[in-house]
């Protein structure tokens, strides 16, 4: 009696094991599957309500913001991954809807966005932070003038590193530069005269920082730029400065993304959207 109840038990359920099936896969990722990263979609929804704000206002900045908006939607379908046909998990899927638009006012819009960048940027999976520091400092440096901000006490050890390391590139840049100028026509060393002057507003920036704690890396007399071929007519000082002033912004951006404390991620960012406007505005061309 009891193996004839088993063996129904058993042929009931080998039954319904097609109904079980009928469910898919998809039905249980559905339910159980992975989400769109809350913060990466906030952001993504951030950015495409910025494009439709200032489509009229400032055509130029919703086309960034545009474009920052697609990168965080490949983003969130990065975090989720893909299946084998190439479609994201219905899990995963994120409907873009047309976003309502309050104010069109780019220093308004902007500022705000900023901010909530930073502030979402603790909250982000370490995959994705590259991505949006970049972001934010390309928000920062639609600033007119881009400008560094006050200095604080920066204590933290990790960020105390990056920015002696900081320090101490901004001196070798400098340094380079004056290498350069000897090869330049006059036109071209009044440009350099201003890229000279950026790295020595975020040499003095830094110091701000560390000095207090007796930290501040002091210039050496010279410097070995081994990653540069030395500079020996205009059209190789134009690639040794163009090679430089690339680094430099990398290193910011670097920095930038890496910061420890939400101080001296601002400040990175805030360097790093200076030394990339400042690279930006000059093509040394031999």
């Amino acid at each position: 009696m009891h193996r004839r109840l088993i063996t129904l038990a058993t042929v009931a359920l080998l039954t319904a094991a097609p109904a079980l099936s009928a469910c898919s896969v998809d039905d249980v990722i559905g339910v159980f599957g992975p989400r769109a990263d809350a913060e990466v979609l906030s952001l993504a929804q951030r950015a495409d309500t910025d494009a439709a704000a200032l489509a009229e206002t400032a055509p130029e900045t919703a086309e960034l913001r545009r474009r920052h908006a697609n990168q965080l939607y490949a983003e969130i379908d990065r975090l989720c991954g893909v299946r084998d046909d190439g479609r994201v998990p219905d899990s995963c899927a994120v409907e873009r809807t047309t976003p309502e638009v309050g104010s069109t006012d780019p220093g308004e819009v902007l500022d705000r966005s900023h901010e909530l960048i930073l502030e979402e940027m603790t909250g982000l999976p370490d995959g994705s932070v590259a991505l949006v520091t970049g972001q934010a400092i390309d928000l920062a440096a639609l600033a007119d003038p881009v400008e560094l901000p006050e200095a604080f006490e920066l204590t933290d050890r990790e960020d105390v590193a990056a920015a002696q390391e900081l320090l101490a590139w901004e001196h070798a840049a400098s340094y380079g530069l004056g290498l350069a100028s000897a090869y330049l026509s006059a036109d071209q060393v009044d440009a350099l005269a201003e890229l000279a002057d950026a790295h020595d507003e975020r040499v003095l920036g830094l110091r701000a920082l560390l000095e207090p704690s007796g930290q501040a890396p002091v210039a050496a007399p010279g410097y070995e730029l081994e990653a540069f071929p030395a500079p020996t007519d205009p059209a190789s000082a134009a690639e040794f400065i163009t090679s430089l002033e690339a680094d430099t912004v990398q290193l910011w951006h670097a920095a930038a993304a890496d910061a420890h404390t939400a101080q001296w991620r601002e400040w990175s960012v805030a360097g790093a959207a200076h030394a990339q406007d400042a690279a930006g505005g000059h093509n040394f061309t031999a």
